[in-house]
């Protein structure tokens, strides 16, 4: 087996991007930049340096119609994995190179190199709706994490006090309930139904909220050599984000998720 450096991880997950987005635009569908990624397009023209993965974002309805391409796609090289089909536990969909695997050591869920595909649903206009909305969310995704998990001893202290009481009730429930549950959540409301958008189910909450109007006012990004679609609001997105996303963080905040991948 090869081990891959991180500029040849970025090189196989640039050529996913390409592969996928040469696919969105034939389709008309409308698949922007997010995250880090589009952090990294607006101040490096490309990955982050340290960054080792790739986040996407999409409007619910495309979001669905483009998985329902993909799962007809047939391609020796990529596939599209989502809870659709059971083969995922995210709420979100998830590219793979099918070619390109992860060390055990990586604690990454998945067994292949991946980039990721957000989608972008409608946020209740009322302040308190909203809040409330982006805490199920969050909730949701809290009780999915410990249905998932064996470690009784990961996280910080108050975790390992409260995971043996809460993790009896998770499991009982079930992985799969608690999914469908917050994807019932982030459905409520359709994509352009009201005067926000934002990725309910992503862990930024409601600094990921935008004005709808702006979000569909697409612009464009150069990002590894080719120009990708990016909300209209990036500047404002970012910045929520991030808050000086041109100035660089200190050394010891610039985190990857440790990949090591190889080429068998």
């Amino acid at each position: 087996m090869k081990y891959l450096s991180l500029d040849e991880i970025h090189f196989a997950e640039a050529e996913m991007l390409r592969w996928l987005y040469a696919i969105c635009k034939e389709k008309g569908i409308p698949l922007c930049l997010g995250g880090g990624t589009l952090l990294g397009a607006i101040r490096h023209k490309g990955f982050i340096p340290w960054d080792d993965d790739i986040d996407l974002m999409i409007p619910r309805s495309s979001y669905d119609e483009l998985i329902d391409i993909l799962e007809k796609t047939v391609d020796d090289k990529y596939e599209v994995v989502s809870m659709r089909d059971g083969k995922s536990m995210f709420s979100y969909a998830k590219i793979i190179d099918k070619t390109v695997f992860l060390d055990k050591s990586s604690r990454e869920v998945t067994s292949n190199l991946w980039i990721d595909i957000f989608p972008v649903d409608g946020l209740p206009e009322d302040p308190k709706k909203m809040h409330s909305a982006f805490k199920k969310a969050k909730l949701y995704r809290m009780w999915l994490s410990v249905s998932m998990s064996n470690d009784l001893n990961a996280g910080s202290r108050l975790k390992r006090l409260l995971k043996p009481i809460v993790i009896i009730p998770a499991k009982i429930i079930g992985a799969r309930k608690w999914l469908l549950k917050l994807d019932r959540l982030c459905r409520k409301i359709g994509f352009g139904n009201t005067k926000y958008v934002g990725v309910l189910c992503g862990g930024y909450g409601k600094r990921e909220c935008m004005p709808y109007a702006d979000w569909v006012n697409y612009s464009e990004a150069e990002f590894e050599g080719d120009k990708y679609a990016i909300p209209g609001c990036w500047d404002y997105y970012l910045t929520s984000l991030y808050g000086n996303y041109m100035e660089l963080p200190p050394e010891d905040k610039r985190k990857t998720h440790s990949v090591i991948a190889y080429r068998k």
